[in-house]
């Protein structure tokens, strides 16, 4: 292919080799994230046009018995003629090897195969289909493909912000418009790790909190220590108070959404484990806010109780 991306983003390499130029990934934050060429990735992203017109031949009767082995995988989906087309049919005829470790989505006119026994995703767009690697909202599609492969190396992407106090990090979560970037930019003097998405890892009953360029604001590649979790909600004053783990668990398992459903089964016990153990890692508090005042005495206050 004509073009390769390489990034490395929790001590993870990530290659992502296009036909097309992706000019976001060019571009900050993805080009702190850049990695040197020599080493071999970890997940591996193919991207590419389909030919067109479809044609060649269908997968044979007992191919289609088998892609139906593969999880969640819609019956129709077995005589669509673009599984017959080549290179997409040479990427089906590697997945047939273990369709039980194989998700494949057809939808928006592209296919997604994403094969976690080999760590490699493939992703075919249309031929008239170029235009969406270069719009903005391709970023969010990419940051999934990489997501999907985490659990394999137990780590897992949060839709977080997180910010390095000292040596440890204060991670709020929450979803979109949640007031995650509101918290990471009012953080003066203080590296961010990310105003949208964090990579947790968790060993020896640790969990460490890793920059990604997953928003559009971080200092670069960083880590610490999970000092605290706080689960943002506005509010019309400042309060922070103590919530269980046990809930904390819920709302991470509730937010892994589209990866979880993605992953084969062993995977995804293994995220729920690892979901489990990141939310008994550190102490986790409720932090209601006012739009415009955050109070970092507090914050700081919370993880010294904590720690």
């Amino acid at each position: 292919m004509d073009h390769e991306y390489r990034h490395r983003i929790g001590h993870l390499l990530f290659s992502t080799s296009t036909d097309a130029p992706i000019p976001h990934l060019l571009e900050w934050p993805y080009s702190a994230f850049e990695a040197p060429t020599p080493s071999a990735p970890d997940v591996r992203n193919r991207i590419r046009r389909m030919p067109g017109p479809l044609s060649g031949a269908r997968l044979s009767l007992e191919e289609r018995k088998t892609i139906q082995r593969c999880p969640h995988f819609v019956p129709r989906w077995a005589n669509h003629p673009v599984l017959a087309t080549s290179p997409v049919k040479e990427v089906i005829e590697e997945c047939l090897l273990a369709p039980e470790s194989v998700f494949i989505e057809m939808a928006w006119n592209r296919i997604v195969i994403r094969n976690f026994r080999l760590k490699i995703c493939d992703l075919f767009y249309p031929p008239d289909g170029r235009e969406p690697l270069a719009d903005p909202l391709f970023v969010a599609g990419y940051r999934n493909m990489i997501g999907s492969f985490l659990s394999g190396f137990s780590r897992a992407l949060v839709h977080a912000a997180g910010v390095a106090l000292d040596s440890r990090a204060a991670v709020f979560l929450g979803p979109d418009d949640a007031g995650k970037t509101t918290v990471a930019r009012s953080a003066t003097l203080r590296p961010v790790l990310s105003d949208d998405h964090l990579l947790i890892t968790h060993d020896g009953g640790q969990s460490m909190a890793h920059a990604t360029p997953f928003g559009n604001l971080t200092a670069g590649p960083n880590s610490a220590r999970v000092g605290a979790f706080f689960v943002l909600e506005k509010s019309s004053a400042f309060e922070i108070e103590p919530m269980r783990q046990a809930e904390f668990f819920e709302f991470l398992w509730e937010q892994a959404g589209h990866t979880k459903y993605t992953l084969p089964r062993e995977d995804a016990v293994a995220h729920l484990d690892l979901l489990r153990a990141i939310s008994r890692s550190a102490p986790v508090f409720r932090m209601r806010f006012e739009r415009n005042f955050i109070n970092w005495d507090a914050i700081d206050s919370a993880m010294l109780k904590g720690a």
